[in-house]
């Protein structure tokens, strides 16, 4: 056995990058669908894949669309939902000019090599912007992801201009109380 420093077995092992992969990864797109086909991949989006039975975390549903994010842009709206929480991959891709205000690069953060709106940025824009029932559904899976949607209504009102903030309010009212009947059902 090789002899090795302490403080190198007593620290954290690095986090694990999530596995992504790509028809170039297999030998090719007919390769890749084949293992898709059969059960070894599961699709995350477009020609990226992760061996089935792996998790899925946000880092690799990033990994997924880095190619078709510009380095200006933001993952907004029922994609930055996708990109937080899973699920099927939206398309087309909800994407944001950054630099456009500044309210917009500040509730923004990097994940993997993309930058997606804020749990709560996300969660305001879906309750202000989407229909009732899709906005509804959205939110209630961001908050099984952990988004505090009490938060998110407090986020809101601190907010001095938002377009749609009744509809928002009215749609994050019957998100927490779909919570609250789930956790209330027999």
């Amino acid at each position: 056995m090789e002899p090795a420093l302490v403080s190198a077995l007593l620290a954290p092992p690095a986090p694990a990058r999530p596995v992504v992969i790509r028809p170039a990864d297999v030998g090719g797109r007919a390769a890749w669908w084949v293992m898709v086909r059969d059960g070894a991949l599961r699709v995350v989006a477009d020609d990226a894949a992760v061996p089935v039975g792996a998790a899925i975390p946000p880092e690799a549903r990033a990994a997924a669309i880095a190619g078709r994010v510009p380095a200006t842009a933001v993952v907004v709206g029922p994609s930055a939902v996708w990109l937080h929480c899973g699920g099927l991959a939206p398309e087309p891709l909800d994407l944001a000019r950054r630099n456009g205000t500044r309210r917009l690069a500040s509730e923004s953060t990097r994940v993997g090599a993309v930058r997606v709106t804020t749990p709560t940025r996300t969660a305001i824009d879906v309750a202000a912007m989407l229909p009732h029932e899709v906005a509804v559904t959205m939110l209630v899976d961001l908050a099984r992801a952990g988004v505090d949607l009490g938060a998110v209504a407090r986020s809101l009102e601190l907010r001095p201009r938002v377009v749609g903030r009744p509809r928002a309010r009215i749609t994050l009212a019957a998100a927490r109380e779909r919570l609250a009947a789930e956790v209330h059902a027999p």
